[in-house]
Parts: structure tokens; C-alpha cells; sequence
């Protein structure tokens, strides 16, 4: 159980921010979803970091990957790893997310049991930084 660690779930989807919520939610985390790209900029400005953004592709790669440079400019939100979920794994696409200060991806249709090893992984590292 991770009663402490909160999980911002960013994507424009809403069945797989559902899925992604009850999933997490289940495992013990705190969830925050949130589904359009400017709900998901008021939570960047108005709340403390959680211990990891989970975004969807779409929502990471619009304006140029704005969400994600949003969140690597707040000194408080700097080091919290974004993990990107692709559908599509186009190269290109994944290496501008990176660049922008994406942590890093996973690629749809997901194994649960993969995805929260990926979320386990670096929520691990969150706590201990």
C-alpha cells in the first residue's frame, strides 16, 4: 500500500484515466486524474507535487510538449518523474517528450503488472530523493 504517494494522471481519454485511476487507487496510491490539458495546468500551479505524472501521449505532445515543460519550470516540481504512455511508438515523438524532461514511456496496450512495476520503480526513487 502507498497511502502517502500521490499519482497525477494527465490524459485527454477518459476511459483509460478511469482505468488508470481504479488501478492505481486500488494499489494504494492517491490519484488526482485530470483530462484536459488545462485542468492539468491548474493542478501544476495550484497544488504540491506528487511523487510521479503519468500522461497520456496525446496531452504530453500538444503545443510542443507544454505540459511537460510546465511541470520541469516549478522548482518544487523539478525532479518528479513524468512517465509518458504511448499508443503509437513513433521514435520521434518519444525523443521530443524526453528531451522536454519526460523520465520516461510506456507503450500501449499495457500489462498492469508492467505498468506498476514502471510506477513502483520511480516512486521508489521520488521518496528517497
Amino acid at each position: 500500500m502507498h497511502p502517502e504517494q500521490k499519482i497525477l494522471v494527465v490524459d485527454e481519454d477518459e476511459q483509460i484515466a478511469y482505468l488508470l485511476d481504479y488501478l492505481l487507487s486500488r494499489e494504494g496510491f492517491r490519484v488526482t486524474t485530470v483530462t484536459q490539458r488545462d485542468q492539468a495546468s491548474r493542478v501544476i500551479d495550484e497544488n504540491e507535487p506528487p511523487h510521479m505524472v503519468f500522461m497520456g501521449e496525446m496531452i504530453s505532445y500538444a503545443d510542443d510538449n507544454h505540459i511537460i515543460q510546465a511541470i520541469r519550470d516549478k522548482q518544487r516540481w523539478k525532479r518528479v518523474p513524468i512517465i509518458i504512455m504511448a499508443a503509437n511508438y513513433i521514435k520521434q515523438d518519444i525523443t521530443q517528450a524526453l528531451t522536454a524532461g519526460a523520465t520516461d514511456f510506456i507503450v500501449q496496450p499495457f500489462n498492469s503488472a508492467e505498468l506498476l512495476a514502471q510506477i513502483e520503480r520511480y516512486a521508489a526513487e521520488t521518496v528517497l530523493q
